[in-house]
């Protein structure tokens, strides 16, 4: 029995890539679609505007829209709650993907390339997580070296610790005898007084006063090497400073010399910035060339400021060779300053040892040393001197009053004349006379004889 032939079926309409006015879709009712229930006869949608209020005739009230022309939005707006002609993906009518604008950039970035404001492109962020890396890698190496610091001192105080421990066992083990020396040399001490007393006798005052000098130069020094200390101190400071502004003086000469190659590479260099520029340009990138443009007016105005005229030029080189001549002048006499510092604080220091180490063996040197004749107020008491060999006005009669000096032997102008003694002839050696000359072949050597 044959089959009847099958009805073919009309393919299913699909969305389309241009939306119309019913959302991508034909009419209901048309091409297949029943229409919903509610719609009047005919099937279709009715023109905008003639559908009754949401919420009546079997509409559910839209959910979450407000009614048209409400919320901001003129009548007519398109779907979704947008304007007019709002575009697809819920963007707004003619805007560009992303969100952005129309003319925006692929990929949802603002034309141009670039990102939105806070954002980082990828060789940003690879940037900045390097800079993040150093950074951390410098709080590390810092840490370290504070961890290091800490366990060092930690150590040292453990062992400043113990040492007290040793020290102060050591120091109460020792104190006893310690006080039993001390007493047993001051009683010593006080059993010899009355024996130097007696022994020194009328020269105890005068040295005493000698011990006093030595203390007091010994004190003077000890006073004074903290102000020389400081005074070293003070003129390193200068030097330093001398140091840095010589050294300041020499860069800005060495600059100045060398400016005609400096400028000559800041121009080489804005060359590159002029080529990326136009390569912006080229690739329509306005920020991009917006950036390069104000790095090359910024390299120009300073190439303008270095580039002056010859005679100015000159002129600072001279001004700059000047300075040099100064600072170096100033970096000699802090140098000299601080040597003769450093001499005063060392020839202090040395004395002051020395005086310390051999305060009795100086006092007795200068005892040993003192005028035998005392000079008046040297060692006595003051208003006791020793009276002088004669008083004022009672000196002892010159052997001549003045004036009344014995006559002289000759007159002025008339004393004798040296006694001129005759000069004896010089005496010339005697030559032998012919007579006792030896004849020739008179020698009665040779004849034969």
């Amino acid at each position: 029995m044959a089959q009847p032939p099958r009805q073919k079926k009309e393919p299913k309409p699909t969305p389309t890539n241009h939306p119309p006015e019913s959302g991508g879709y034909p009419p209901r009712g048309e091409g297949g679609y029943p229409p919903r229930g509610g719609h009047p006869p005919g099937g279709g949608y009715r023109p905008r505007g003639s559908y009754p209020p949401s919420g009546e005739g079997g509409y559910r009230p839209r959910g979450g829209y407000r009614p048209r022309g409400e919320g901001g939005y003129p009548p007519g707006g398109g779907e979704g709650g947008y304007p007019p002609g709002g575009g697809e993906g819920e963007y707004p009518p003619g805007g560009g993907e992303g969100g952005y604008p129309p003319g925006g950039g692929e990929g949802g970035y603002p034309p141009g390339g670039e990102g939105p404001p806070g954002y980082e492109s990828p060789k940003q962020l690879l940037e900045r997580l390097k800079r993040q890396l150093e950074d951390d890698k410098a709080k590390n190496e810092a840490a370290d070296k504070e961890l290091a610091a800490e366990t060092a001192d930690m150590a040292a105080i453990q062992t400043s610790w113990d040492a007290i421990d040793t020290a102060g066992d050591a120091y109460e083990e020792a104190h006893d005898a310690l006080v039993d020396h001390r007493d047993a040399l001051g009683q010593y001490a006080e059993e010899k007084r009355p024996v130097v007393d007696c022994a020194i006798g009328e020269h105890k005052e005068q040295l005493d006063q000698i011990i006093g000098e030595v203390d007091a130069e010994i004190d003077e020094l000890r006073n004074a090497v903290p102000g020389y200390e400081e005074e070293v101190a003070a003129r390193q400071w200068e030097l330093d400073q001398a140091e840095k502004a010589a050294t300041a003086s020499q860069e800005a000469f060495d600059a100045l010399t060398n400016r005609a190659t400096t400028l000559g590479a800041d121009l080489t260099a804005l060359d590159g910035v002029q080529a990326k520029l136009q390569e912006a340009e080229d690739q329509s990138k306005p920020a991009a060339m917006y950036v390069y443009h104000n790095a090359l007016l910024v390299g120009l105005e300073k190439v303008s400021d270095a580039l002056v005229d010859v005679p100015e030029y000159r002129d600072l080189l001279t001004i700059a060779w000047r300075d040099l001549v100064e600072k170096k002048q100033t970096l000699r006499t802090a140098a000299t300053t601080l040597d003769e510092a450093k001499h005063t604080l060392a020839s202090a220091k040395a004395e002051l040892a020395r005086l310390e180490a051999n305060r009795s063996a100086e006092i007795l040197d200068r005892w040993e040393n003192r005028p035998t004749i005392p000079e008046p107020g040297y060692g006595y008491p003051p208003g006791e001197e020793p009276p002088e060999p004669y008083p004022p006005g009672e000196e002892p009669p010159q052997p001549y009053p003045p004036g009344e000096e014995p006559p002289q032997p000759y007159p002025p102008g008339k004393e004798p004349k040296p006694r001129a003694y005759p000069k004896k002839p010089a005496e010339r050696p005697q030559r032998p006379s012919r007579s006792s000359r030896p004849r020739r072949g008179s020698s009665t050597e040779g004849r034969g004889s």
